[in-house]
């Protein structure tokens, strides 16, 4: 549920009701003050672990119609991410451990080695 109160009525703008009336339907409900802060909670729903794959899917992937972004490479390791994103900062990842190829989504903004840590816990 997104959704704002109007500081002036103290009133929701979609459901029309008061931030303590929202509370009672949604007691786990979070309250944030900014876009910023809300998009990244709502990022986290999008996140998801690594999952094994094949190397064709892997090779799919890299020679897809559009060109893979922030492509990085380090001995037998390698990452890169779609270009389409998921929502907000999330988008598809795709790494390789040397023989090991993954997939994922996360935070764009992983850096090689994050992603490749990630990869190797779920070994």
């Amino acid at each position: 549920m997104i959704d704002y109160v109007d500081p002036d009525t103290g009133m929701s703008i979609y459901g029309q009701e008061t931030l303590d009336g929202m509370r009672e339907r949604y007691p786990d409900a979070e309250v944030v003050s900014s876009w910023e802060a809300a998009q990244r909670l709502i990022e986290k729903e999008f996140v998801q672990p690594p999952k094994p794959i094949g190397r064709q899917e892997w090779n799919d992937m890299l020679c897809s119609k559009t060109p893979p972004v922030g492509r990085y490479g380090h001995g037998q390791t390698e990452s890169f991410r779609l270009p389409d994103l998921v929502f907000g900062q999330t988008g598809v990842i795709l790494a390789r451990d040397g023989w090991r190829f993954y997939r994922l989504i996360d935070r764009i903004d992983l850096t090689h080695r994050e992603i490749l840590a990630k990869c190797r816990a779920m070994q």
